[in-house]
């Protein structure tokens, strides 16, 4: 399976940076341009801090507000002199969302790096933001609608270092385990499902992870290997225990990459490398010092044939988000909100009607003279949700 090139995708609002990358400038600097996003997934609010792999080491990247992608600190003088491959899986809101309650004296580390935000869209959950200066464990609580079930177990990032940091059915979250050299910590890498999707049919002998009673933590303490997709997003969660060889599930159609990705998931003070390719292969490479895989943390943007369904999903978190914000509903138009234009969604359907549909001339160009008005009357700049993945790369 090949590796996906480094590439862009955006969803609604929410940016999604994944590939592959290797080499770099022969100047002696603690950082290193890796890349530019485009300007609608240029972060607002502030710079993010994310953990990528070098190999099968972490690594920094930043994501500034003027689009740049950063390599920093020792690694990038590792990875010039070794021309590693470098492996990038990154996402984010390009809004700032809900703000985070910290507590035991965590703050947001200010400068120009972004505050603690939390955004959700159906049952995922995302976080981004730097903060600093708090005492090691508790650091704050999530929105009460990103509220686990059972507690999971996300990497964070402290520089060049993981820091794993468990997410309470109570909603607090706290670091476990990792470093703290450089007092602050990123919580970009901070994605999960609130709920557990879809059974992960486990293979070559791999199983979910059960707590011997005899350590008296709490039964089902962690979440079943499991699969769950929101639009175009698919995220893995749980907590495993190995089999025989790497290959650990198999993903359906639909909830596949375009090419391999490679990810980082915590492991307590360090990473395991788990990779997930375009047949759908979730295969377990390298790392494992305990006896148990961490599958959440691994989100990335899926290929989807499925659009009726799609178009049902993107109409409940439409709903969900207007009435979380308290906007208003035309009557008329059902998802369309009042004094804000034509509705993007109602031309994505036309869209797809034409595309699907083996109508008469006479209908076919109804349709699309319909499309032609709607794209005209538009706001410049409108982004349009596409039912194709973007393939531009950065």
């Amino acid at each position: 399976s090949y590796y996906d090139v480094l590439r862009v995708q955006r969803w609604r609002h929410l940016c999604f940076l994944s590939g592959l990358v290797r080499g770099g400038a022969n100047s002696k600097v603690d950082d290193e341009l890796v890349a530019q996003v485009p300007k609608e997934c240029r972060p607002q609010g502030g710079r993010l801090i994310f953990q990528v792999m070098r190999d099968n080491k972490p690594a920094r990247m930043d994501v500034l507000k003027d689009g740049r992608v950063m390599l920093q600190g020792k690694t990038v003088q590792k990875s010039r002199r070794n021309n590693n491959f470098l492996s990038v899986v990154a996402s984010w809101d390009v809004h700032n969302g809900t703000e985070l309650f910290t507590k035991n004296n965590w703050l947001n580390y200010g400068r120009q790096y972004r505050e603690a935000f939390m955004t959700k869209i159906g049952d995922m959950c995302m976080a981004t933001g730097v903060i600093r200066s708090g005492k090691w464990g508790a650091m704050g609580e999530v929105m009460p609608e990103c509220k686990p079930e059972r507690e999971i177990i996300l990497n964070a990032n402290n520089h060049d270092h993981p820091v794993r940091v468990d997410v309470h059915p109570n909603g607090t979250f706290g670091s476990i385990g990792g470093t703290y050299k450089h007092k602050w910590v990123s919580l970009g890498n901070m994605v999960y499902p609130r709920r557990p999707g879809k059974p992960l049919v486990l293979l070559n002998s791999w199983r979910n992870h059960k707590i011997p009673a005899s350590t008296g933590a709490q039964k089902g303490k962690y979440r079943k290997a499991s699969f769950h997709r929101i639009g175009n997003i698919v995220m893995l969660s749980g907590l495993v225990r190995p089999g025989k060889g790497g290959h650990l599930a198999t993903l359906p159609p639909d909830y596949r990459p375009i090419d391999r990705l490679v990810f980082g998931t915590n492991h307590h003070t360090s990473l395991t490398r788990v990779d997930v390719t375009h047949e759908g292969h979730v295969v377990y490479v390298s790392g494992m010092v305990y006896d148990w895989v961490v599958l959440d943390g691994i989100s990335f943007f899926a290929i989807r044939d499925d659009h009726e369904d799609q178009d049902q999903e993107e109409a409940a978190y439409d709903e969900e988000e207007r009435k979380r914000e308290g906007r208003p509903v035309d009557e008329d138009k059902g998802r369309k909100l009042t004094g804000l234009g034509p509705d993007p969604m109602e031309k994505n359907k036309i869209e797809h009607d034409v595309n699907k549909y083996s109508a008469k001339d006479e209908e076919i160009k109804a349709l699309k003279k319909k499309l032609e008005k709607l794209g005209e009357a538009l706001p410049k700049g409108t982004h349009l949700h596409s039912q194709k993945p973007t393939q531009q790369g950065v």
